[in-house]
């Protein structure tokens, strides 16, 4: 049987139905629309694989409904479909990359060939996207292992960059980040600091700094760059590191950007970073508490903050403890599709490491539904070993056992699974 969620786009009902039964006997899921503007709705609040367009809509025509639904879908696969002959929609249609046109009246064994082809073309994409997203997850998790370690040899940084992970997440779902732009942010603030690894540690050992120092120190950033470099997919996330160190008034480092010409996640990172600073221990000075943070971020705010961001961290209650994810997470989570929800692990290890484990427990929930519609069992296990992991550190044996159990149950049946396939 065939997989995948198909959306079908016609004014006309009894073919619209036709090719809907069609569809569904074939093993699609399949949603249909009856006019261009329902088609777009759908596609603001669902994923699909393969839209199929009549061309002859009221209101607003096929080839427009495909331009305003690709930004949405952006690994969709689209097929046109149109009862008149023409020359130039078929010439829009290969600009817009659509993958085949169908002329009316057509064969209904030959439409569901060409549907098959588009399907296996856009699964072998999905694959890759798998794996890439696997492998980019696998590469940002090392990393953050490197840095972690590396933090945790020194008294006076250690932890720090889970924290700026998670008052960077925290102000982030406060100003309603999407859940993109929410995964890029915590994979800069999680790595945020991986140039100085590449420096040495001797050059943080608390002493006064050269003016050779210190100009060495100020690369750090684009040394973190470099060694990202290679991970075309992280290019987002590298721009908020090299731009961490930016001052709002342009008189930060390395390229003196100012105002809004730094990137948001950047302006984000440099309040967050700021206040894991003060909140911890130097050589050269004790930590700050929290109210004294909070004025000294306060007086930054216009020449090295961001003002309208300062003003937001410190309405949200900057680095105090949050009991769950309705202010942050939980909004920023439900708003990941299907494509990007391996995603949320990356997130649910972040609160679990910055020992937050009623926000990682809410993460891995989430994460549960989201693997298991689909069908993912790697993630799905990896989702119900966390929430084991989660109600140990909360004391709740009895739970974390219970998770622990459908954690085996979900791998001797992947186990089985891949025996029998």
């Amino acid at each position: 049987m065939a997989h995948g969620h198909i959306l079908v786009v016609d004014d006309e009902e009894i073919l619209l139905r036709s090719l809907e039964r069609a569809l569904t006997d074939q093993g699609y899921r399949v949603t249909t629309a009856g006019n261009a503007r329902e088609a777009i709705e759908q596609a603001r609040s669902r994923d699909f694989d393969l839209v199929i367009c009549d061309i002859r809509l009221p209101e607003v025509d096929g080839l427009q409904a495909v331009r305003e639904m690709q930004p949405l879908q952006p690994g969709a696969r689209h097929m046109l479909i149109t009862g008149y002959a023409s020359q130039e929609k078929p010439v829009e249609a290969i600009q817009l990359g659509v993958d085949d046109y169908l002329l009316k009246p057509f064969d209904l064994d030959d439409f569901l060939k060409r549907v098959q082809r588009v399907m296996e073309k856009r699964c072998n994409e999905t694959a890759r996207e798998k794996l890439a997203a696997s492998l980019e997850d696998s590469l940002v998790e090392c990393l953050k292992r490197l840095v972690g370690d590396w933090e945790n040899e020194d008294p006076f940084r250690k932890g720090h960059s889970d924290r700026v992970v998670k008052e960077a997440l925290d102000l982030g779902g406060s100003l309603g980040l999407s859940g993109q732009q929410m995964r890029i942010l915590e994979q800069a603030a999680a790595l945020h600091d991986l140039g100085y690894v590449a420096l040495g540690r001797e050059i943080l050992n608390g002493q006064a700094l050269s003016k050779e120092q210190w100009e060495k120190v100020r690369t750090h950033p684009a040394r973190g760059a470099e060694i990202l470099a290679h991970a075309p997919s992280l290019k987002t996330a590298v721009e908020a590191i090299v731009a961490h160190h930016e001052n709002f008034d342009g008189t930060g480092y390395p390229k003196g950007l100012a105002g809004e010409a730094i990137p948001l996640s950047a302006r984000i990172l440099r309040i967050a970073d700021m206040y894991s600073a003060l909140v911890s221990s130097r050589p050269h000075r004790p930590a700050c508490d929290h109210g004294s943070a909070c004025k000294l971020i306060e007086e930054a705010s216009g020449t090295g903050l961001d003002p309208v961001l300062v003003s937001r961290f410190l309405e949200e209650g900057a680095g105090e403890a949050v009991p769950d994810l309705v202010r942050t997470a939980r909004s920023v989570l439900s708003e990941f599709n299907s494509r990007n929800y391996r995603s949320l692990l990356l997130l649910a290890r972040t609160y679990g490491g910055a020992g937050d484990p009623e926000s990682a427990q809410q993460a891995y929930t989430e994460l549960l539904s989201l693997s298991r519609a689909q069908r993912d069992s790697e993630i799905v296990f990896q989702a119900l070993l966390g929430l084991a992991t989660t109600g140990l550190q909360q004391n709740r044996a009895e739970e974390a056992s219970h998770w622990s159990r459908l954690a085996l149950e979900e791998a001797l049946q992947a186990k089985e699974s891949r025996n029998t396939a």
